[in-house]
C-alpha cells in the first residue's frame, strides 16, 4: 500500500512539473520576450499548483477529505516552501 502511494505521489509531481514547464514555455514562445519570464513562472505556477491539488486529491489521497479549507492550505503550502526557494536562489546569485 506505501509503495503504491509513493509512485502515486511521485507520478503526480512529475506530471504536474511537466505541466508547469509546457505552460512556462508556451507563455514565453507567446509573448516572444524572456524579460517576461517572471510572469510566465508566476502564471505557470498557480497553473502547475492547481493542477497538483486536483491530482493529488483525486488520486493520490482520494480516501482523505481536504476540508472546506484543503484547497487553500495547499496554496500556502507552496507559495512558503516556492517562496523560500525563491529567496534563497535570488541570494546565491
Amino acid at each position: 500500500m506505501k509503495k503504491q502511494r509513493v509512485v502515486k505521489y511521485t507520478s503526480v509531481g512529475i506530471i504536474a512539473t511537466l505541466i508547469d514547464y509546457v505552460i512556462y514555455e508556451l507563455i514565453i514562445f507567446l509573448l516572444g520576450d524572456a524579460s517576461w519570464a517572471w510572469l510566465a513562472t508566476m502564471i505557470a505556477g498557480i497553473i502547475a499548483t492547481g493542477a497538483a491539488y486536483l491530482m493529488h486529491s483525486n488520486i493520490t489521497w482520494k480516501e482523505r477529505d481536504p476540508g472546506k479549507f484543503g484547497i487553500i492550505k495547499f496554496f500556502i503550502w507552496n507559495i512558503l516552501v516556492k517562496g523560500k526557494r525563491v529567496f534563497v536562489w535570488t541570494r546565491l546569485k
